[in-house]
C-alpha cells in the first residue's frame, strides 16, 4: 500500500493514502512529483512538501486573491510572484478588468507538470492577458519599472530560494512596484506552526506599510490545517470597502466575508 507522509512537528503531520505516482522529476530547483490520492485527487509536492490538492485548493487560491482583487479600487495591472501550478492565476483571471497578468515563477517545470497533470489548476495559462516571466521574482521586481494595482506573492514555504520572499527587502520592492492605492497579498503559512515567521512578517511589513491586516483560511492539507494571508496597502483601513462582487460559481470565498474575515484571527495577528 502506497503512502504519503509529511511531518510538521516531531509528533505530528500528514498521512495520506495514495493510488499511485503519476509523475516524479528533479528540476535544478526542486524535486516535483505529483501523486494520486485516495481523498483529495492529485496532489503536487515539491521537495516533499504538499503544495496544493485537486481537493481542496479552493480554500487557498480564493483566499489569497478574492479579498485583495474585491477590496482594490483599481485593477487593471496585476502581478502574482509565484503561483506556478496555475490556481492563482486562474482565479485573477476571472475579473474582467486586469489588462495584463503578469506571472513570475522561478521554475518553469512546475507550470508544464501543471498543465499536463493539473487541468483543473492550470487552464489560465492560456489568457490572452497573461505575461509569463520564467525567473526570480526579486530579480524581476529589481528590473522592472512597471506599477501594479494588485501584487499577490504565492510562494512556497521559506526554505531555499523562496527564503528571500519573505525578507524585509523583498517586501520593500514590493511597496516600491505598488501604485498608490495598491494592495499585497502574500500567503503567510500557519498560525499554529509559523507563530514566529507571522511575527516578524508583521513587523517586515508595518514598518512599510500603515494597513496590515491578516487573515485565515482552512486549508486541510496543509500544516495544521489552517492557513494565514497578509494585506498590506498605504491606503486607510475605513477605506478598504469591496469595489467589485466576487465572480459568481466560488467554493469559499464571498464579499460578505469582509471586513470581519480582518478581525477574526488569533490575538497576536491583529494589528495593534
Amino acid at each position: 500500500m502506497l503512502e504519503y507522509r509529511e511531518f510538521h512537528k516531531r509528533g505530528s503531520g500528514l498521512f495520506l493514502r495514495l493510488k499511485g505516482v503519476l509523475y516524479t522529476h528533479q528540476s535544478p530547483y526542486q524535486r516535483i512529483e505529483v501523486l494520486d490520492t485516495e481523498d483529495f485527487g492529485r496532489m503536487l509536492a515539491l521537495d516533499g512538501l504538499v503544495m496544493t490538492t485537486e481537493a481542496d485548493e479552493f480554500y487557498y487560491h480564493e483566499m489569497l486573491v478574492h479579498p485583495g482583487a474585491v477590496l482594490a479600487p483599481q485593477l487593471q495591472q496585476v502581478l502574482i510572484i509565484g503561483g506556478g501550478d496555475g490556481g492563482t492565476l486562474r482565479e485573477a483571471a476571472k475579473y474582467p478588468e486586469p489588462q495584463r497578468l503578469v506571472m513570475v515563477e522561478l521554475d518553469e517545470a512546475v507550470v508544464r507538470v501543471a498543465q499536463r497533470y493539473l487541468p483543473s489548476l492550470a487552464r489560465a495559462f492560456d489568457d490572452p492577458r497573461l505575461d509569463l516571466r520564467f525567473m526570480d521574482g526579486a530579480q524581476y521586481l529589481e528590473s522592472t519599472e512597471e506599477t501594479f494595482d494588485l501584487i499577490l506573492v504565492d510562494s512556497p514555504d521559506p526554505i531555499g530560494p523562496a527564503e528571500v520572499l519573505f525578507s524585509e527587502s523583498f517586501y520593500a520592492r514590493v511597496r516600491d512596484r505598488l501604485r498608490p492605492q495598491g494592495i499585497l497579498v502574500a500567503q503567510t503559512e500557519s498560525p499554529v506552526y509559523h507563530r514566529d515567521l507571522i511575527e516578524a512578517t508583521a513587523r517586515r511589513l508595518r514598518a512599510l506599510f500603515p494597513t496590515v491586516l491578516f487573515y485565515t483560511a482552512p486549508v486541510p492539507t496543509y500544516p495544521s490545517g489552517f492557513w494565514s494571508f497578509a494585506l498590506a496597502t498605504h491606503l486607510p483601513r475605513q477605506e478598504l470597502r469591496p469595489r467589485r462582487p466576487a465572480p459568481e460559481g466560488l467554493k469559499w470565498f464571498h464579499t460578505g466575508m469582509i471586513p470581519a474575515v480582518f478581525d477574526a484571527v488569533p490575538a497576536f495577528m491583529k494589528q495593534p
